[in-house]
């Protein structure tokens, strides 16, 4: 896994071929944990590219009071700026196989 920066300064992560269809894996509002880093990692290895934006910027909520705290703090415009991610993944060469369609694989 692979840390990156999307856009204007959102940190994250990438794993996977460039030349996979892309997946973008969401936070829990705990945060970017291993849980979370350890789906992503699976499903790269499914044969998908995976993007993990990391919306609270490496915070953790180890309780639910931080964890609520962090998600009423969210920077929203940062958090939807899916372009920028797209953008990203334009400029770092990523494409895949449009005829893939996209599924769930939470567990």
């Amino acid at each position: 896994m692979e840390k990156v920066t999307f856009g204007d300064g959102l940190p994250g992560y990438v794993c996977g071929d460039p030349t996979h269809p892309g997946v973008v894996v969401v936070q829990e509002w705990w945060g970017v944990t291993e849980t979370i880093q350890a789906h992503a990692l699976r499903i790269s290895k499914e044969g998908y590219r995976v993007l993990v934006p990391d919306l609270y910027k490496g915070a953790l909520g180890v309780n639910v009071e931080e964890a609520h705290h962090l998600m009423s703090n969210l920077d929203w415009d940062v958090a939807t700026g899916t372009t920028r991610r797209d953008e990203h993944a334009r400029d770092r060469g990523d494409r895949g196989d449009a005829r893939r369609a996209p599924r769930s694989v939470a567990r």
